[in-house]
């Protein structure tokens, strides 16, 4: 109860002190527009309510205006997915049926080259299962790789 009653009197303090503050006469350079200095507490109250609510005002109309935007992104950019599903549905159809080009390694037919590419799919499925690195004791590396003609 006492903390309440603390608090009122300072909230009441200073609402006496703004009002006190507003009732003063000012000596301006130049007379404003609006005449603040001749203006009673009331006038100034009202000019002062006047200007907050501009300034909410336009605060909610720029955010509307990005939420605005945000959402035409977002339509936007579902637009962009559905056009590039429809073209590459279409360019799907219209290509040319395509051959399968597989490595061709010299002295070796296509059963041969099947086998030689399970082959490596198990060897690698192996050191892939069990987490195992290939490591060689070769002392050299391969840098480049030159096709012979």
């Amino acid at each position: 109860m006492k903390r309440a009653l603390k608090v009122l009197s300072i909230v009441f303090i200073l609402v006496l002190l703004m009002t006190s503050f507003m009732a003063c006469s000012f000596e301006y350079g130049q007379p404003d527009l609006l005449d603040m200095g001749n203006s009673t507490v009331g006038e100034r109250i009202l000019v002062g309510l006047q200007v907050a609510a501009l300034g909410i005002g336009v605060v909610f109309l720029v955010l509307a205006l990005l939420i605005g935007m945000i959402v035409l992104f977002k339509y936007g950019f579902e637009g962009m997915d559905v056009l590039k599903a429809k073209f590459a549905k279409k360019k799907k159809v219209e290509a040319l049926p395509q051959v399968e080009s597989k490595p061709q390694i010299e002295g070796l037919d296509s059963e041969d080259e099947e086998i030689a590419a399970v082959i490596s799919a198990a060897i690698m499925a192996y050191y892939e299962q069990n987490k195992q690195v290939y490591t060689s004791n070769l002392k050299f590396r391969v840098r480049n790789i030159n096709e012979i003609k």
